[in-house]
């Protein structure tokens, strides 16, 4: 059984608990706009995607379908 007697940190300070939930919602905000070929949100939420993936410590995802200096910008 796990056992948390502190909360996880995060590198901004937020409950992962909070993060976690608006990564979820880029993400479906997302594919959303993938699906509808809206190439602005979905450079403008693979860019928040990958911002709160790094402030839980995550591995950041990949958009092949955009380019990398669209995204880190």
């Amino acid at each position: 059984m796990l056992k948390f007697d502190e909360p996880i940190p995060t590198k901004s300070g937020e409950k992962v608990a909070v993060i976690w939930k608006e990564l979820q919602e880029c993400w479906a905000t997302y594919k959303k706009a993938r699906s509808d070929s809206d190439l602005p949100i979905m450079k403008e939420y693979a860019t928040k995607i990958r911002e709160l993936q790094d402030d839980l410590g995550l591995t950041q995802a990949e958009f092949p379908e955009l380019k990398i200096e669209q995204i880190e910008n």
